[in-house]
């Protein structure tokens, strides 16, 4: 999968694939960041918000630099796991509800660097208001994990409560 505004090199694709089919991946993400960056392909801005969003998805979920990339390869089971979780978001946070889910559901994520250039058109993110909807798409898929550890240890303290009182009701009659 890779964006079609021109920024991507397509000749990458075969490195990312490379990973793919000798078996050290499941996921390729292509790294913006950590790749050849053409003068002005990204705004201070934008690498600041992306090192920050990167951060907090590397603090969430996965050891990655560039939350944000358009330049990804799946295997099969990766794609066929996203398809039967579902994808909920539409604009520029699908990438973080992607990546959020793959990492929760244990495959492995390899990255490595790529070529990005400068957009011939005008760019259609805010960095501002999309950047906070990257921000709390990886928050909020977080907290639907704790929620779900939450429920278990507080069904599983019910439970524990409920033999301890039952087997005092048994050892005092």
């Amino acid at each position: 999968m890779l964006d079609a505004d021109n920024t991507y090199d397509p000749a990458d694709a075969s490195r990312l694939l490379e990973l793919l089919k000798n078996d050290d991946a499941d996921l390729v993400m292509g790294s913006r960041l950590s790749g050849d960056l053409e003068k002005g392909a990204i705004s201070r801005t934008n690498v600041i918000g992306n090192y920050l969003l990167s951060l907090t998805a590397r603090l969430l979920y996965h050891p990655i630099s560039d939350v944000c990339t358009g330049y990804w390869a799946f295997r099969k089971e990766v794609v066929d796991y996203l398809l039967a979780v579902g994808i909920d978001c539409s604009g520029f946070e699908v990438e973080a509800e992607m990546f959020a889910k793959v990492s929760k559901g244990n495959f492995s994520i390899r990255e490595i660097p790529i070529s990005y250039k400068k957009r011939t058109d005008q760019a259609k993110l805010n960095s501002f208001s999309d950047g906070f909807k990257i921000f709390k798409t990886l928050i909020n898929y977080k907290m639907k994990s704790l929620e779900m550890i939450f429920l278990v240890f507080t069904l599983l303290t019910a439970l524990i409560s409920f033999f301890d009182i039952s087997f005092l009701r048994i050892v005092i009659v």
